[in-house]
């Protein structure tokens, strides 16, 4: 059993299973932009992790911090659209923001100070910013492509909340899916 537990990791913790901006596929359509979630290790985590942290501070951050990371995240993906953009290390930012997040959900904070909330933000922009690597081939594309990534990041995000608070009574659940989050995102640089 933990032989395949180790040739999962492998595969997701691998570079090119890591990061969906490879510059292979079209930012057009709305059935790309709801697969391309699923396609990345990086998005799948950071969104899961986003909704169970959520979850586990509750009260009104169970909704406000999944959707402070979708307006961040789009505001992101809207600078792509404008021109060259910011220059920075994307891939590693991304790998950043997956050892970060899952951090968050291991510490169970019951709390979000301001200064955590600026890094979830720029983390956010960063997973839009990322989709500047992405072939665009026109303004409407792009548009549906947006609005697919969107619903399927709100419904990862609602998984990741539905996952927190049934691990509020299950601390190693939470345990284990943050620590696992922080490791990948260890691999996820040693990768780059």
């Amino acid at each position: 059993m933990w032989k395949h537990r180790y040739i999962f990791l492998l595969w997701v913790g691998s570079p090119m299973m890591a990061y969906g901006h490879s510059g292979e596929h079209l930012a057009e359509g709305f059935l790309n932009g709801l697969l391309h979630p699923l396609l990345g290790a990086d998005h799948l985590l950071s969104l899961l992790a986003v909704g169970w942290w959520a979850a586990l501070v509750g009260r009104q951050a169970i909704w406000r911090l999944p959707v402070l990371f979708l307006l961040a995240m789009i505001s992101g993906l809207g600078v792509t659209i404008m021109g060259d953009g910011i220059p920075v290390a994307i891939e590693t930012l991304l790998a950043l923001s997956v050892l970060w997040l899952g951090w968050q959900v291991a510490s169970n904070r019951h709390s979000v100070p301001l200064p955590t909330l600026a890094v979830m933000v720029l983390f956010a922009f960063v997973h839009g910013y990322s989709h500047k690597a992405v072939t665009v081939s026109g303004a409407d594309e792009y548009l549906w492509y947006a609005l697919g990534l969107l619903v399927t990041s709100g419904i990862l995000q609602m998984v990741g909340i539905w996952f927190g608070s049934y691990s509020r009574q299950h601390r190693l659940l939470r345990l284990w899916f943050g620590l696992g989050c922080s490791g990948m995102g260890v691999l996820f640089l040693a990768g780059i």
